[in-house]
């Protein structure tokens, strides 16, 4: 019985234990992924098309440049844009390196009459260090080359550490990004009416 407690004490630390890295992120089928169903009464898709339009020119410094998808009458639109988030590793022999770590992502939005479906999915990290990487590898990308750079496991550790930092900020950007979506289309306006 005392065993059995004690496993029971132990198993969510060895389950947090294991890689928690992509653990900052929403998930689905071991991959980044994000969806939402914004419920927009009253709404008819053409509308709500003008809308998710007018928001991507508001959004992204040049819509032309994300715009992927663009079909009014699937009712689909899509942007595949990044933004930065700088990441500092941790000392090594005295020495700070930091970068900008671009997260890209592929936002799609599904629309119909009353309704939008926003999915965020395809989320790449391009870093300097290691170049174009898929978030939920980095741990087996990253753990080779860290070893082979002779750097210790507790620098590893740190490491990680500041890894599962900048995800955590980079979900924060990827959910305030559909956040501000949800919000410029429940308020109704976009800029092409006047």
């Amino acid at each position: 019985m005392k065993f059995f407690i004690i496993a029971l004490l132990f198993t969510p630390a060895i389950a947090i234990c294991q890689d928690t890295l992509h653990r900052a992120f929403s998930l689905k089928d071991n991959k980044v992924y994000y969806e939402r169903i914004i419920d927009l009464p009253s709404q008819k898709k053409d509308q709500i098309y003008k809308s998710v339009k007018s928001w991507g020119v508001n959004a992204f410094n040049s819509q032309k440049d994300v715009l992927q998808a663009d079909d009014r009458e699937t009712g689909i639109v899509a942007f595949k844009y990044f933004f930065t988030v700088v990441f500092e590793a941790p000392k090594m022999l005295g020495i700070t390196n930091a970068a900008d770590w671009k997260y890209w992502q592929i936002l799609k939005v599904f629309l119909k009459d009353d309704k939008v479906k926003v999915i965020v999915e395809d989320v790449l990290l391009n870093e300097p260090w290691h170049g174009d990487m898929k978030i939920e590898t980095i741990r087996s990308s990253t753990e080779e080359l860290l070893k082979k750079s002779m750097a210790g496991k507790g620098y590893r550790e740190r490491y990680y550490a500041q890894v599962y930092k900048n995800f955590q900020k980079a979900n924060a950007r990827i959910l305030a990004t559909i956040d501000d979506l949800e919000h410029a289309l429940k308020s109704g306006k976009s800029d092409f009416d006047f």
